[in-house]
């Protein structure tokens, strides 16, 4: 897992090198709106790894939670007031591209979900390492693509 990517990603903002592309602010709720039931997903998850008390992942899970709630909480400020409505609405308004990770997010978090009932610690620790890396895989699209 590496913060890296984020971590540059977020610090073009706070230095003013990054700005956003009016008409990317829709596909910025959208991505947000999305981003916010799937992270219910992932704190659903964190519930059950607690109750097995599966206390080797809670570092990754931890790492994790983090870059992912860094992105989500730029998304926030960047789209306002998003107004959310079904999953599949909110993907057919992206680009295909994008659509694409954000699905692969949603899958891997419903995965985790199901691990986190009755995996083993090996296969939650890589259900969380695919999470963070496809979250790194869309803070990338949104540098290259999305914001100037």
């Amino acid at each position: 897992m590496g913060f890296g990517i984020i971590k540059r990603f977020l610090a073009k903002f706070r230095e003013g090198e990054q700005t956003i592309h009016p008409q990317h602010v829709p596909l910025i709720a959208a991505l947000y709106c999305i981003m916010s039931s799937i992270r219910e997903i992932l704190v659903e998850s964190f519930d059950m790894l607690s109750t097995r008390r599966m206390r080797g992942v809670y570092d990754d899970f931890s790492y994790m939670m983090l870059e992912f709630d860094k992105l989500h909480q730029l998304l926030r400020r960047l789209s306002g007031t998003a107004d959310c409505s079904e999953f599949e609405e909110e993907i057919l308004k992206m680009p295909v591209n994008l659509s694409l990770h954000i699905r692969r997010l949603h899958t891997a978090a419903e995965e985790l979900r199901q691990v986190s009932v009755d995996g083993n610690e090996h296969i939650v620790r890589s259900a969380i390492r695919r999470i963070s890396a496809i979250v790194e895989d869309i803070a990338w699209y949104l540098d290259g693509k999305v914001f100037r």
